[in-house]
Formats: structure tokens, sequence, C-alpha cells
């Protein structure tokens, strides 16, 4: 049907409707940055556990494939803060040092710690690693890697409040 204006419905939008849509628009960004934001930080502390424990178990099979002696066993060295580094000798025999992204840090141990591992990837006693980053406000996301005398790394994880 056709009108004085042109065809019935075709005017388009009005200022009201424009500036109420730019409205609910502009809200769900304001709300979804912050949370965007903690995701991102999560990701990057749960990353920098998982890549610590695959390089754990990276340790033991070089431990295992070059035949590790109790006398002379497959140094995994893990250094705490401030420095946030772990190193482990490849199969070459050359050093291999990881860095912990920013923002992440090795907690437990306080100080410098060796897990030894022995030609048959077992260790001479488990071992525990904590990784903590802050997340938001004052909750820390923690992540505990934890390595059983057999050489088998698992991963827990915990948010705390301080």
């Amino acid at each position: 049907m056709k009108t004085e204006t042109g065809v019935r419905g075709s005017r388009g939008f009005s200022l009201s409707e424009m500036l109420v849509v730019v409205a609910i628009v502009g809200l769900a960004v304001a709300i979804a940055i912050p949370v965007t934001s903690e995701q991102v930080r999560l990701a990057k502390v749960r990353a920098a556990a998982d890549e610590f424990a695959i390089h754990l178990k990276a340790a033991r099979m070089i431990a295992v494939t070059t035949r590790a002696t109790a006398d002379d066993p497959l140094e995994f060295v893990v250094v705490p803060d401030p420095t946030n580094t772990y190193r482990y000798p490849a199969v070459n025999g050359q050093d291999r040092t990881y860095r912990l992204p920013s923002g992440v840090r090795i907690v437990s141990p306080t100080a410098e710690t060796t897990i030894a591992f022995r030609g048959d990837g077992s260790l001479a006693a488990a071992n525990t690693t904590v990784l903590e980053a802050m997340i938001s406000g004052d909750e820390r996301e923690r992540f505990t890697v934890t390595t059983s005398i057999l050489g088998v790394s698992t991963v827990s994880r915990a948010r705390v409040r301080s």
C-alpha cells in the first residue's frame, strides 16, 4: 500500500530507537571487557602450569632415554620468584631454560629446588610446585603441579582469596 511518504514502513529507525540500541550495546561491552580480561589472565596461568607439567614429562623421558643413574640423575631445577624459571638438560646435554610469563610466579618451593629423575623415570622424593597469578581484585588462581615418586605429574587448580 502506498502512502504520501512512500511505501509504508520504509522510513527507517527513529533517533530514540537508535539511542536505545547504542546504550544496550555499550552496556554489553562494559560488562564483557572485565570478564574477558579475567579469562585471558586465567588462560595465561593455566597455559604456564600445563607447559611446566609437559616439561617435567619431557625431562622424565630424557632421563629414561639417556639412562640416567641414581649417581648421575637428570636434574630439573626450579627457581622460584623473583626469577620464575626452570631448566633441565636436553638430549644433547645443553641446558634448556624457560621463564614463566609475566604475572605468573612460582610461589612454592620458596628456594631453588632440584627434581632428580632417575633412568627408570622415578624420583627419590615426590615434589610439589605451585604456580600462581593475580586474576582480579584479591583473587589469585593457583595451580599445583605434583610429581609422584614414580615421576608422574598431575596439575590441580584452586581459586584463592587474599
